[in-house]
């Protein structure tokens, strides 16, 4: 099964991500640990990447659509994506590569957050990206880019919409639902 994770940021995709992975014994693939490990172990697409990364470049999605082929080609299990995709040309290419090893997204888990909670959760973390001015800017550029993949998946009949406001064991029970 191929699961996808769509929301706002800090709507606790993470989170509920590594969470479901680990119940189900699934892999969690997050976009970031897959580009820092593909750097670290020096294959060809992480010193490709690097080379994007070392100047501040966003690496492109050719690159990351093959690093996540090559891990979804060759695992039979579970496979739960976190970050990706971002875009609907993410999502097109993504789609056009799973055809060609004859796997598919299975559902895309979308988690419904108040925007609310998404600004008192992220300003709570700490981190430097969860400034009040960088939150908003990441909320925008979330509904410009990423929003769209709900709509998207709505009309492949892909979405699962996810109330994501409560506590993190009632989200997490939620998914289970939807999931199993």
């Amino acid at each position: 099964m191929i699961v996808v994770f769509l929301g706002p940021p800090g709507a606790g995709k993470g989170t509920q991500a590594k969470k479901l992975s680990d119940y189900f014994e699934w892999r969690h693939l997050s976009t970031g640990d897959l580009l820092r490990n593909e750097v670290k172990n020096k294959t060809e697409l992480g010193l490709l990447a690097n080379e994007f990364m070392r100047k501040g470049d966003l690496v492109p999605d050719s690159i990351i659509i093959n690093m996540i082929s090559n891990i979804l080609e060759n695992q039979n299990s579970g496979i739960v994506l976190d970050g990706f995709p971002r875009t609907i040309d993410q999502a097109k290419s993504l789609r056009l590569s799973l055809e060609e090893i004859s796997k598919k997204i299975d559902k895309v888990l979308f988690l419904d957050v108040e925007e609310s909670n998404i600004t008192s959760r992220l300003s709570q973390r700490g981190r430097k990206d969860d400034d009040p001015e960088v939150i908003l800017n990441r909320l925008r550029t979330y509904g410009e880019l990423t929003q769209p993949l709900i709509s998207f998946y709505q009309k492949e009949g892909l979405i699962e919409k996810i109330d994501g406001n409560g506590t993190e064991e009632n989200v997490f029970n939620n998914l289970l639902k939807v999931v199993a």
